[in-house]
């Protein structure tokens, strides 16, 4: 076979083709972002925290600075501007996430 001819990959993987697996790709990426998050956020209930914010608000305008903050950064996969702010907080300790709507990408925050 020559370097030059063209390959028809017939292979499979659990009954989807390879080609058919690398355009679901993007797809596939998301949801396994979105199951990270999804433990994530399983593990702060598990150790206390609720999805609010923090009893203390900031004394600039009483909103939370880091809801601001998040309006204006940036992803770094895709780009996107402007982050999803969700908090979790407990007596004594605040969290945030900071979730892209766009490719799904978060991090904590």
């Amino acid at each position: 076979m020559s370097i030059h001819e063209p390959v028809n990959d017939t292979r499979t993987y659990a009954g989807i083709s390879l080609e058919e697996l690398h355009a679901s790709f993007p797809t596939i990426v998301r949801q396994l972002r979105d199951y990270a998050r999804m433990s994530f956020e399983q593990s702060l209930i598990a150790q206390g925290y609720e999805p609010k914010g923090p009893a203390v608000w900031s004394r600039f305008g009483g909103r939370n600075v880091d809801a601001d903050a998040l309006t204006r950064c940036t992803c770094t996969v895709c780009g996107q501007r402007g982050l999803e702010y969700r908090p979790w907080s407990k007596p004594g300790s605040y969290r945030a996430i900071a979730r892209c709507t766009a490719c799904n990408d978060w991090s904590e925050y």
